[in-house]
Parts: structure tokens; sequence; C-alpha cells
């Protein structure tokens, strides 16, 4: 499965993830990046983050799909109103935090506020409670701790601070296609526009359906 890449495909992790996040649509054969994002500036908003992503990666006038999981949809979204964007491919995703449920919002409050050492000793309990609740394997449940364990806890408490603010999303003009799995916990799908609901998905829908990411990515970028 290989989509012909006749512009920039650009798609950003979720929160406490990297690239790695990707690797089932690297090995499907997605012609994409996944650039290491720059260290969020302490109480830096998420437009102006995305406006200083934009310019690190010279995007401008060129012309580009941008995508993202999660909080890199989020990322994706603010982006595409900076630069010559296409098309947004948002996977278990949303274009305000108003589709973020209150009850989740505890999460973004407790990487905000807690010590370094305790955000470090939760990141196995929290890791495994997702797990259970998003309905992932063994070896997904690894790499999704391995990935938070790599990532800065200034990564984590300043994504988080981005996340809380984001009351005010900015406009998008160009098309912008979902993805969701209707057993997301961390973004329900009854607060998003999804083109395409994976019945049986969670919140990892890039990890537990691949090949329906894959191509739904494929369809949308070229």
């Amino acid at each position: 499965m290989t989509a012909v890449a006749s512009q920039r495909l650009i798609l950003f992790p979720g929160m406490a993830c990297d690239e790695r996040l990707f690797s089932a649509q690297k090995v499907l054969g997605i012609p994409f990046e996944s650039p290491r994002l720059p260290l969020p500036q302490e109480d830096e908003p998420l437009p102006s983050y995305a406006a200083r992503v934009v310019s690190a990666l010279g995007l401008g006038r060129t012309p580009c799909v941008l995508g993202g999981v999660s909080f890199g949809g989020m990322l994706a979204c603010e982006m595409a109103a900076r630069c010559n964007c296409k098309r947004v491919i948002l996977i278990a995703s949303c274009r305000s935090s108003a589709a973020v449920p209150k009850r989740n919002w505890l999460v973004f409050h407790t990487a905000r506020l807690l010590p370094d050492v305790v955000i470090r000793r939760l990141a196995g309990p929290a890791s495994r409670l997702v797990a259970r609740m998003e309905g992932i394997s063994d070896e997904h449940h690894r790499l999704v701790l391995e990935m938070c364990q790599d990532t800065p806890t200034a990564q984590l408490r300043r994504q988080a601070a981005m996340i809380l603010a984001w009351k005010d999303p900015s406009r998008v003009d160009c098309p912008v296609h979902q993805i969701h799995g209707r057993r997301d916990h961390m973004i329900p799908l009854a607060g998003v526009q999804a083109d395409q609901v994976i019945a049986d998905g969670g919140h990892f829908i890039n990890l537990t359906h691949p090949a329906e990411v894959a191509c739904f990515i494929a369809r949308h970028s070229s």
C-alpha cells in the first residue's frame, strides 16, 4: 500500500508520544514525515506554538497535508490555519478541546502540577490504566510506556497546558478528514465529526487498526 506523494505529508504524534507511534503506517508504505517537535515555551498557547512549528518546518507557502493523533491533530489544525495546507487528517483527535470530557482534564491538570519525580512514578500505572481502557495489547502498552518515559517532563507539562488553554480554535479553511474509534475514552466519538468510525477501536487506532488508518491516510493525502 503506497500513496503517491505530490506534496509534503506531515503527521504529528500525541502527547507523551513520538514518531514510533506511526511505525505501523511506515511499514504499510505511507510516505510521510513525523518530525520531533520543539519544546513548547512556558505558558505558550497552542496557536503561537503552531506558528513556530510552521516556521521550523519551512512550510510557509509550500503545499502540504497535515495530520496527527490526539494532541498532534490539534496541533495540525492550528498549523493548517497558518500555512498552505490542503487537507487535515485527524486520527483519534478533535477540532476543539470541548470534545475532551471534563473527567479527562484531570490528566492534563496532573501533568501540569505534580513534581517531576511523581510524574515519572505514575507513568507505569497510568499507562496500564489507559491500556485497559483503550483495549491495547501488552506489546502496544510497552511501546506507549517507552514513549512516555522518553518524553521530557517539561514537554508533558507544556503540552498539557496548551490543551487546557485551547478554548478558541483557529478557523481551518481546508477540508478536515477524521477517523475515530467508537470506544475512544480519551476523546469520545460523540464529541467529534468523524468521516470513518472503527467500531471496536479505542484511542490508539493507528496501533490496533493500522491497515484501516493507513488506507484512510492514503485516501485523503493524495
